[in-house]
């Protein structure tokens, strides 16, 4: 890591409270602080920043700030305003580089979270779509694991019910995955699941011993009996380059 944002933190908080309620756009590199205006015409709900000035100096890291919690206005759910949206996953995917964002309300600053975030431990993340989710914990184990490095899939927030891509359906054979029996079933398989909707919503990995790792809505990731969710299983699938992986 090229960046510790934790002493950066303090003065990165103060440019975002003076930007307030337009979302502030700072870059980090060579643990210096790279200040880009927004040029969006919507500043309060959306970032743009002048692509040459970003080009003459990349950053190491590129942050954001979230004034605004669309989606829990939209859902009528409590949101973490750190969600990144399609557009920040998107651009994230284009940029291949680091992700943070932080939320205000004007007055204060909540914590930065960085997005991809392999290497974060697999037990208790707080959840955070797009940033640590049931995908992201099936990436991490992946990288963690078997040093896989799985593909990004942009998605929207509630993308099963809104008509958006279907992350598990559409992408697990690009991927790497195919299909294979429950009685084949071994450990770092991943497991399709579908939850209260007619989509495969949801993945877990198996991790042997009668036990998934999943990361569900709301709650911190962690271990669950295959048993358990087993009703709720409707595909077993194996990556290619893991298929000879001992139990």
């Amino acid at each position: 890591m090229k960046y510790n944002l934790d002493v950066l933190k303090e003065d990165i908080c103060a440019y975002v409270l003076k930007k307030y309620p337009e979302e502030a756009v700072l870059g980090i590199k060579n643990q210096n602080i790279i200040y880009y205006e927004n040029i969006h015409e919507n500043p309060v709900e959306h970032f743009r920043i002048d692509p040459i000035k970003f080009n003459q100096n990349i950053p190491d890291i590129l942050i954001h700030s979230h004034t605004s919690n669309q989606l829990s206005l939209k859902y009528r759910s409590n949101v973490d305003p750190r969600t990144p949206s399609l557009k920040d996953m998107q651009t994230q995917d284009s940029l291949q580089i680091p992700f943070g964002i932080l939320s205000s309300d004007g007055e204060n600053c909540s914590d930065i979270v960085v997005f991809p975030d392999n290497d974060h431990p697999l037990i208790g993340r707080p959840y955070i779509h797009g940033v640590y989710d049931c995908y992201t914990i099936i990436q991490s184990f992946y990288w963690q694991k078997f040093g896989i490095e799985l593909m990004s899939v942009p998605r929207e927030y509630m993308w099963w019910n809104d008509g958006g891509v279907n992350l598990y359906d559409k992408y697990y054979q690009s991927a790497g995955f195919f299909e294979v029996s429950e009685d084949e079933l071994r450990y770092g398989d991943m497991i399709l699941i579908s939850i209260s909707s007619t989509e495969n919503n949801h993945g877990a990995v198996y991790i042997g011993d009668n036990k998934i790792l999943q990361h569900m809505d709301k709650r911190l990731s962690q271990e669950y009996s295959f048993s358990r969710w087993r009703n709720s299983m409707t595909k077993f699938l194996r990556h290619k380059e893991v298929k000879n992986h001992a139990t």
